[in-house]
């Protein structure tokens, strides 16, 4: 039996499963079949029922292939679900999804605000937006930390020589001492970690350490980026404007007059490392720790909103010019 009691019969319903299903918690995800229909279930009491014909606007689904060029996806979504799932209370994956989704809606929000640019209102709606950006993903790794200490806490180690000691709840104690990154070596030793998973912390130390203190400044301070200025080709901001100059993001050839430096690729950026150090946890993790084999083999989980196609475009957003 499972966690939905519900007969093992029943899932054969889910087409996506592989045939020894029960040795897992198996998810139950709408799913676009090979004709390119979408099939939605619901556990209800002792049955799977499915839904009626539909064609979602917003869900996490599993299927060979986009449903979409808009839809989006994330390596460390696909892992979670597909060789994770069961091992930890999973809802901690929604709520990174949901942050996901609405760093979706902010980059489009920005777009929205350009339209109104010649009303002066639209630099307080850019500002307030950009602290969002920044205070979701400060957050997103906190979330991601969440993660790695459930399993951490959930695996069982063959060195039984290791000591293995509980992670911190939050990636700053993991990660930094006095705003410094902690070395790989002190990490492991302190935590009886795998090397590699010590050295991802240390190298993610310096991004999430700006985000860190540009939230804290943000909460703390009052800090309000206004200097933003409005353009034709759309918002800016000074091109020695800290951190955003020290990412390394900007061509100085797209500048206007003034140093006036692109926003947009910017937050982009942001958006993009702040989602490519989920990927990175995924890729020191797959050959450091043995996990079940994937749920759904041949299958991928994508992710679809209504503004999902402004992740899937991050990485052309920051090498244009505004």
């Amino acid at each position: 039996m499972n966690k939905y009691s519900i007969p093992q019969e029943e899932f054969n319903k889910l087409f996506y499963l592989r045939k020894d299903w029960w040795k897992r918690v198996p998810p139950i995800l709408p799913a676009l079949d090979d004709q390119g229909k979408f099939h939605a279930w619901v556990p209800m009491r002792n049955k799977i029922i499915e839904t009626p014909s539909c064609r979602p606007v917003e869900c996490s689904y599993i299927a060979k292939g986009k449903a979409s060029n808009s839809d989006f996806y994330l390596e460390f979504l696909n892992f979670m679900f597909q060789r994770v799932t069961g091992i930890f209370k999973f809802s901690i994956v929604y709520d990174i999804i949901n942050d996901i989704l609405n760093l979706s809606i902010s980059l489009s929000k920005i777009e929205i605000f350009h339209q109104l640019r010649k009303k002066q209102l639209a630099i307080r709606f850019v500002a307030t937006e950009i602290e969002y950006i920044f205070i979701v993903c400060r957050s997103l790794y906190d979330l991601l930390q969440v993660v790695v200490k459930n399993i951490w806490q959930s695996i069982e180690l063959l060195d039984k020589k290791i000591r293995k000691n509980e992670l911190k709840d939050s990636f700053a104690r993991m990660a930094l001492k006095d705003n410094n990154p902690i070395s790989p070596e002190d990490i492991q030793t302190r935590y009886g970690l795998p090397l590699p998973i010590a050295e991802f912390y240390n190298k993610e130390a310096y991004f999430f350490n700006v985000l860190r203190e540009y939230r804290t400044n943000i909460e703390h301070s009052g800090y309000t980026p206004l200097d933003i200025f409005i353009t034709d080709k759309g918002f800016a901001v000074d091109g020695n404007y800290e951190p955003f100059s020290s990412f390394g993001v900007w061509d100085t050839t797209t500048f206007l007059k003034n140093n006036l430096a692109p926003l947009r690729p910017i937050l982009a950026y942001v958006i993009h490392r702040t989602l490519q150090s989920l990927n990175n946890f995924i890729e020191v993790l797959k050959p450091t720790i043995k996990f079940p084999e994937e749920i759904a083999p041949s299958y991928k989980i994508f992710l679809r909103g209504v503004q999902t196609k402004q992740l899937v475009n991050l990485t052309s957003y920051i090498s244009r010019d505004m």
